[in-house]
């Protein structure tokens, strides 16, 4: 018996079977159509197992997924969709992987480019993300978020990891030992209050390390840094909400600012938008977020006025694009859009629920409803 057959008969143990291409196409979101061809194996309802063999064949999961001491392990052979909760104890997804609604009791790991990812909510102690091929769409109740890629993070990792020093590259010959660390000028242990946040920041972290220790089950977290709800200084911590839409630690609003910088037409613009009056369902912060820094660039380009804009909102909007090598031509149809998503938001959603915690709610409020002035009564400059 070959490996793949071994493989099918323990899915047809436990209660897969082969999926037919409608359910394939009704159940596999989209970004994985190159993968539609494949073998998939289906299991209908909830699953609750002690831990699920992850091998060469993708599968989808209509109900729940629970696991709480099990792991999940996808790669680029492989993936794992599961429509309704996960819950786990611990995921690295290099893989094919969607996930409606995960929670983990130790940490989700996800690093290197190629098959994508969703995760549209996460929830548990500590994530690590080093993919430009995943999404996450809520991650409000990770309790410790580090993204490789967003240097405001890494002091997180310092901050909630046990040794963090453990899990870094091999410090080079140009780069400082804790000897020489020690010893170096004051302007080096100015800007890393330790030699741990040197080496994670300066000299990197090792992704293989990390799930190298949570397989040897000697992962740990030290501390946990609650992020539930903005914190009353808003501005001094990395990743959370600012009170204006375009606030610098607003990482939501500033990756979707990137992405807009990069497009060459209104798609990306309008898409936060549209989402947001196309959901039936309660609105998550990261999506109000994108949506409101929408919002103010068609505001921008409706008005003129580009003041207060950030820099790629700024070239976008002065960019000639398309065919005709024309300016974004934003139109009195494209404010409705904005206005109706804005009222929306501001009516009822997880990002104002987190600010009606905070003493700064009646100030995002205001600044909302200025927002939608603009779009209402724009004056060309």
């Amino acid at each position: 018996m070959s490996k793949r057959e071994k493989y099918v008969k323990y899915l047809d143990s436990i209660g897969f079977k082969k999926a037919t291409k409608e359910e394939i196409e009704k159940y596999v979101s989209y970004e994985f159509e190159y993968i539609y061809d494949a073998l998939w194996y289906i299991y209908d309802g909830d699953l609750s197992i002690e831990d699920l063999d992850m091998e060469d064949l993708p599968l989808i999961i209509t109900g729940d997924l629970t696991m709480p001491n099990g792991a999940i392990y996808t790669q680029d052979h492989n993936g794992l969709v599961v429509l309704g909760k996960t819950n786990v104890k611990w995921l690295s997804i290099n893989g094919n992987t969607h996930l409606k609604d995960v929670t983990f009791s130790l940490a989700l790991l996800t690093s290197g480019n190629g098959a994508p990812r969703i995760v549209e909510k996460a929830q548990g102690p500590f994530l690590y993300h080093c993919s430009d091929s995943a999404t996450f769409n809520d991650i409000s109740k990770v309790q410790c978020y580090v993204n490789r890629d967003e240097p405001s993070t890494l002091e997180n990792f310092c901050n909630a990891v046990v040794n963090p020093e453990l899990y870094t590259e091999e410090v080079a010959d140009w780069q400082l030992t804790k000897e020489q660390f020690d010893n170096n000028d004051k302007n080096v242990q100015s800007e890393y209050k330790t030699y741990e946040q040197y080496l994670v920041q300066d000299v990197g972290i090792n992704d293989d390390e990390i799930e190298r220790a949570i397989l040897d089950g000697t992962f740990e977290i030290k501390k946990v840094i609650e992020v539930t709800t903005p914190p009353e200084n808003l501005e001094d911590l990395a990743g959370a909400w600012s009170r204006g839409n375009f606030g610098r630690n607003d990482v939501i609003a500033n990756n979707w600012l990137w992405e807009l910088e990069d497009s060459n037409n209104l798609k990306t613009l309008l898409a936060p938008l549209k989402a947001i009056l196309e959901e039936k369902k309660y609105l998550e912060s990261d999506y109000c977020s994108e949506a409101l820094a929408a919002a103010e660039v068609v505001a921008a380009g409706i008005t003129g006025d580009l003041s207060g804009m950030p820099d790629q909102a700024k070239d976008w909007l002065n960019k000639k694009q398309g065919f005709v090598k024309k300016k974004p031509q934003i139109k009195k149809e494209h404010a409705v859009v904005a206005i109706q998503a804005v009222e929306k938001i501001l009516n009822d959603s997880k990002l104002k629920e987190l600010w009606g915690t905070t003493s700064e709610y009646a100030t995002w409020q205001e600044t909302q409803e200025k927002l939608i002035l603009k779009l209402k009564k724009p004056k060309k400059y």
